[in-house]
C-alpha cells in the first residue's frame, strides 16, 4: 500500500509549503509498511501522529507494530525511475533517512 501527500497544494497541513511542491516538483511519499503478520497496511497518519510527521522509525525500520517494507520501497522507486525515463524526465533527489538507507540499499534492484 502506497501513500502520497501534499502534491501541488497552495497551503499544506502546517501552513504554506515550498514552491517546489506548489508546481508539483516534489511530493511526500510515505514508506510502505507491513504489520507483524507481514500484511501491507496503511501507515497511521491520524491527527494523533501529527498526520505522519510524529512517526519515528528505529534504525531497523520499526515503529510500534509496523515495519518498513524495504522490498516494496525498492520496487516502487525502480518503477518510478523507469516511468520517468519513459517520459524523458529524471528524478532528481530522493530524501531518505541515513540510518534507514542501510536497510534499503542491499535490497535495491537495478540502477535505482
Amino acid at each position: 500500500m502506497f501513500m502520497v501527500k501534499l502534491v501541488g497544494q497552495q497551503v499544506g497541513a502546517f501552513g504554506h509549503i515550498k514552491q517546489t511542491r506548489i508546481v508539483c516538483l516534489s511530493v511526500y511519499f510515505f514508506v510502505p509498511v507491513i504489520d507483524k503478520n507481514g500484511k501491507s497496511v496503511p501507515l497511521p497518519i491520524e491527527v494523533f501522529y501529527k498526520l505522519g510527521y510524529n512517526i519515528e522509525f528505529t534504525d531497523e525500520g520499526n515503529f510500534e507494530e509496523y515495519t518498513i517494507d524495504f522490498d516494496a520501497l525498492a520496487e516502487h522507486l525502480l518503477t518510478l525511475k523507469q516511468a520517468a525515463e519513459h517520459h524523458d524526465i529524471k528524478i532528481w533527489r530522493v530524501v531518505f533517512d541515513n540510518e534507514l538507507q542501510k536497510n534499503f540499499l542491499p535490497m535495491a534492484k537495478g540502477n535505482c
